[in-house]
């Protein structure tokens, strides 16, 4: 069962918990979901008032975020798959040097791809940011706060992810693919926080704040 299926109650208990999952990225992937709805609901609160000729934008925006929900829940799943994945590797045997080699790549392939799956969920979340930048203009002003909601936990997901990959380079053993993926890691790092800050000071500026 997929843990968008689960109770809230039942999830934070699992995250709270010593259970290897749900972890780092399976919490940060419900945070994105979470300001993708925000985002979705701005844009469907201020459709009530919008002039007829941005109506559409603000379809487009809803189903953007859905897209974008539809999105963290797989990278959510395929982060729970790339764990075990890993952990399955790391019980592989390791007696001879065939199997020492056998078990050498395949913790290498399974740290790849959980390497991979956050910085995944870091370029969804700087997608829906800057999705989101369209109901700037055009929110209702009283509901201004809940598109900030969604801007930061948009941000922070990304945020959280990126230091998950981070956290995995050491592990990986090939020069060249740290580098590159340290310099993807830097640039998307970048992305979310000046997406995030040119965002609040337009809310700011619009809250007369």
């Amino acid at each position: 069962m997929s843990v968008f299926d689960q109770s809230i109650r039942q999830f934070l208990a699992d995250a709270a918990s010593s259970a290897p999952t749900p972890g780092g990225g399976s919490v940060a992937a419900l945070a994105a979901a979470l300001g993708a709805a925000m985002s979705a609901m701005v844009a469907n609160v201020s459709k009530r008032r919008a002039p007829d000729d941005t109506v559409q934008t603000l379809d487009d925006l809803v189903a953007r975020m859905n897209e974008a929900i539809t999105s963290f829940e797989r990278i959510l799943n395929a982060d729970s798959v790339a764990f075990d994945t890993y952990m399955n590797a790391l019980r592989l045997p390791k007696q001879t040097a065939a199997e020492k080699a056998a078990r050498t790549a395949a913790l290498q392939a399974a740290m790849a791809s959980a390497t991979e799956v956050p910085i995944e969920l870091a370029q969804a979340c700087l997608d829906a940011l800057k999705a989101s930048r369209g109901s700037l203009p055009l929110a209702t002003p009283f509901i201004l706060s809940d598109l900030g909601l969604a801007v930061l936990l948009l941000e922070t997901a990304g945020q959280s992810a990126l230091l998950t990959a981070a956290g995995n380079l050491a592990s990986l053993t090939d020069e060249s693919i740290r580098v590159q993926v340290r310099e993807r890691i830097d640039s998307l790092a970048q992305s979310l926080a000046s997406t995030k800050a040119e965002m609040m000071n337009a809310l700011r500026a619009r809250m007369e704040l």
